[in-house]
């Protein structure tokens, strides 16, 4: 549980004091005011007064290669919780994503795909050199 803490509410944009966030497994289960939240005994408890939570961060542009473990772990660290990869190669990011589910820390991962390019491809693993004509 986290007791105490200050929610930014990015929908309203406003702060919600003195919140209590109970925590099941890996997802939050309830919030609410920290008066009217019952603590079990086998609960783990950090007080938060003073902190504030907010929603997890994505960074929509990363290019991880051979980086990405160190950089998952930066990423978690500042709460970015979610990353779009915009030009590892597919096969790359199919490994990243296996591990991740066997239990590798990381952010959530998504990939942006390939990139059309008009001219010759050059060796970037996401460059695909169109062959279409333009007007």
């Amino acid at each position: 549980m986290i007791q105490h803490a200050t929610i930014v509410d990015v929908r309203s944009g406003k702060l919600v004091n003195d919140q209590t966030i109970t925590i099941t497994g890996n997802k939050i289960s309830s919030i609410g005011n920290s008066e009217d939240m019952d603590i079990p005994d086998y609960a783990q408890v950090r007080d938060a007064k003073g902190q504030y939570v907010i929603p997890g961060l994505w960074d929509m542009h990363v290019h991880l290669e051979e980086n990405y473990k160190n950089a998952f772990t930066l990423f978690l660290t500042n709460g970015v919780t979610g990353v779009r990869e915009m030009g590892a190669a597919l096969t790359n990011v199919d490994q990243w994503n296996t591990r991740i589910q066997a239990g590798m820390t990381a952010p959530r991962l998504v990939y942006a795909g390939l990139t059309l390019n008009g001219g010759p491809a050059d060796e970037a693993p996401h460059m695909l050199a169109s062959k279409g004509t333009s007007q």
